[in-house]
């Protein structure tokens, strides 16, 4: 009898730690949700006056918890000073115990950080680490930079397949910059067999949103008849938009044929 006692008395024990443990989880996650609800209320000022310093003291609430999102949130404010002293030390921080729980913006922006070495010491190959993370998870931003990262060889030796593969994804998405150096690549076979009509469509893509190095590449195409019939008034027409948007050898070959007479 008293062995089928201290059998029920522990299972009751046990039943008792089990609905505090449980109920210890709902109120930790309770908190977390608490937190993150009052913490965007106040941040972006919905049905109350936007008030930064609250938002962060909710954020930290959840943060203390373990929220990814909260965590993620107060780097960005650390690191705009937004109801704090701009401090991109802790904004990085923050980001680090974000990002290695797997919040996408905060590996997107701690690679941004590292790359720029904004408020922190520059450091490619940690750039190039976050960005990898991000991009294989179908963040644009990350694809963009990873790409031209392995194309420019920062923080990697220069990788045209691996910039290609990079590129690829951010130009279907419509990234300018990326169809851009798609079609550079194309025109000039870099990593990649020569196919003019390829650069040539990347490239009108891309010069259609006003990038100038686009544009004076075609601008060179048709200057040079490249992949194209030779038209020296349409290649002094890419060369004056390129010019126009900044790329000083746009401004130097539209001066070029304008001596001549074009």
């Amino acid at each position: 009898m008293k062995k089928i006692l201290f059998c029920i008395v522990c299972l009751l024990s046990f039943s008792v730690s089990a609905d505090v443990a449980s109920l210890g989880n709902k109120i930790d996650q309770d908190n977390i949700n608490m937190g993150l609800t009052l913490g965007f209320k106040y941040y972006e000022g919905r049905y109350v006056e936007q008030d930064y310093y609250k938002a962060r003291e909710y954020f930290e609430l959840a943060a203390n918890k373990g929220s990814d999102v909260a965590l993620s949130m107060l780097a960005g404010m650390y690191a705009e000073g937004k109801g704090v002293k701009q401090d991109y030390q802790k904004a990085k921080e923050y980001l680090e115990l974000a990002a290695d729980k797997g919040n996408l913006p905060a590996q997107t922006m701690l690679a941004s950080l590292y790359f720029d070495g904004q408020g922190i010491k520059q450091d490619y190959s940690k750039a190039k680490k976050y960005f990898e993370l991000a991009a294989d998870r179908g963040d644009i931003k990350a694809q963009e930079m990873l790409g031209l990262m392995y194309y420019n060889g920062q923080g990697t030796e220069p990788d045209f397949y691996k910039a290609k593969k990079y590129l690829e994804l951010a130009a279907d998405k419509g990234i300018t910059i990326a169809q851009a150096i798609l079609g550079v690549m194309y025109a000039e076979g870099q990593g990649v067999k020569q196919d003019y009509q390829k650069a040539k469509w990347y490239l009108e893509s891309a010069a259609d949103k006003r990038s100038a190095i686009a544009q004076a590449m075609l601008g060179s195409m048709y200057a040079e008849g490249y992949g194209v019939e030779q038209n020296l008034d349409k290649a002094k027409e890419y060369f004056g938009l390129s010019c126009d948007n900044g790329e000083q050898y746009g401004c130097d070959a539209y001066a070029k044929l304008n001596k001549k007479g074009f």
